[in-house]
């Protein structure tokens, strides 16, 4: 499950059917289930949550609890009940053209002249097959590029499968890329398909290219070539029909002289180029698209900010090197520090302007992990000490977690993801051990120290 994926609750198999045929027009992946369903930790099953859930009943009540248990299972996802007076599939549609729109501006700004070019390359080479490779700064945005690719293309239909070449250990990777057969090495209890099977029919999508290791390139480019793979410990030629998108912030051209990267690998990659601009290259796009970031956040039950004028300058003349991941977080954090107010100049953090400002006119700001680290860091003489009666570790373990998650689910209102970012765990993994902990995120949320106490207690 992703964020390309629509989850339909309804006990009308006909109309779930309608649904599922709607989203998967529109280039969703889409699963039923009834609206009776109890255990919802086996529908997580990914890195990331659903984009959208749907709700079908005409009893609004016999939804209450399923869309509490929903809203507390998958809090970014947007929750969309159909009542009696629905019109189903056509409803399910308008939605999704609605997340389209929202989804391109995001990408396109406010169509400023390179972002008119950019738009222009992805539609045309969308409706080839041809391999792409996307040039572009860290957090400028290649993923959404290479996706959008994917949702415009005949394989829209057929999965989008992403590998981060810089995540995985290379002596990993080409067991997670081309899979490997039971017994190939110690701790392969079973057979695994790997990236390039589970893309067959769609797009795989290769990111930080530039990081692959030299002995891998050599496979992969056999793999492209030929199209066929065969799995770690495995004599079996196992073809795939697959297109190929990669990305890398590095100068590929560059490191092929230097001998860092294979030039004929570059070269099987290279065919359609596309370069992602710096958020920099185009200042007319930011007060846009900090609008439809703002929108998202909204969308999603968290609270925005509106961005002065005079904010909106500051804003404009700042270089962004972490482009719009950087300018993504820093609405996060602005909306978390001043939630639904207006943000002027005096309340943007100094750094922006290169300057500090008199501390009568400033406001704290600091990345939410810092502020964590400096009001939560216990003093040294707080520090556990070990008596000759012993202690009981996984008991002391137990209730630092606990502490530690109800802390981090206060400091962002009960927004599981950005808890989790806090922690470094995947979202998946953080409700989990909520679970596990009988934390509730709207009480931690509430009542930090309370939420505290009793879920360490348990």
């Amino acid at each position: 499950m992703g964020q390309n994926t629509v989850l339909i609750f309804d006990d009308r198999e006909s109309r779930a059917q309608g649904f599922a045929t709607t989203a998967q027009a529109a280039g969703y992946d889409a699963s039923i289930y009834q609206l009776s369903v109890t255990d919802l930790s086996e529908l997580d099953d990914g890195d990331s949550e659903p984009r959208i859930i749907l709700l079908a009943s005409n009893d609004d009540g016999v939804c209450a609890d399923l869309e509490n248990r929903l809203n507390s299972a998958f809090p970014d996802a947007d929750l969309i009940h159909i009542g009696e007076g629905g019109n189903a599939p056509e409803d399910l549609q308008s939605l999704l053209s609605e997340r389209e729109q929202a989804s391109n501006s995001a990408s396109a700004g406010d169509q400023s002249r390179v972002m008119r070019a950019l738009n222009h390359a992805i539609e045309s080479v969308a409706r080839s097959n041809v391999t792409v490779l996307i040039t572009g700064e860290t957090g400028s945005g290649k993923e959404v590029v290479a996706r959008r690719i994917h949702a415009l293309s005949p394989r829209r239909d057929k999965p989008f499968v992403a590998v981060n070449c810089a995540a995985i250990p290379s002596e990993l990777l080409e067991s997670e890329l081309f899979g490997h057969e039971k017994g190939a090495f110690t701790g392969a209890l079973r057979h695994r398909i790997g990236r390039f099977e589970r893309a067959n029919g769609g797009t795989l999508f290769l990111d930080e290219i530039g990081d692959m290791p030299k002995n891998m390139q050599v496979k992969l480019l056999r793999a492209l070539q030929d199209r066929v793979v065969e799995r770690v410990g495995g004599t079996r030629e196992i073809p795939v029909d697959i297109r190929v998108i990669a990305a890398t912030h590095q100068d590929l051209k560059a490191a092929t002289r230097k001998g860092e990267f294979r030039e004929d690998l570059y070269y099987r990659l290279n065919v359609f180029p596309v370069e992602v601009p710096a958020l920099r290259q185009r200042p007319e796009d930011l007060q846009p698209l900090s609008k439809t970031l703002i929108n998202r956040m909204r969308s999603e039950g968290r609270p925005g900010v509106t961005l002065a004028d005079d904010a909106i300058a500051v804003l404009q003349q700042y270089a962004w090197p972490g482009n719009v991941r950087e300018l993504s977080n820093l609405l996060e954090q602005l909306s978390v520090l001043y939630p639904n107010q207006v943000v002027g100049r005096d309340e943007l953090p100094g750094w922006l302007s290169g300057t500090c400002r008199p501390k009568a006119q400033q406001r704290d700001y600091e990345p939410m992990q810092i502020l964590l680290e400096r009001n939560n860091a216990p003093a040294q003489s707080d520090s556990p000490v070990l008596t000759d009666a012993g202690v009981n570790l996984a008991n002391y373990l137990r209730k630092q977690e606990a502490a530690l998650i109800t802390q981090a689910l206060d400091r962002t209102n009960g927004v599981v993801a950005r808890a989790a970012d806090l922690l470094s765990l995947r979202r998946t993994t953080l409700v989990e051990k909520m679970r596990k902990l009988g934390i509730d995120r709207f009480t931690a949320a509430n009542d930090g120290n309370g939420a505290q106490q009793r879920s360490a207690s348990n």
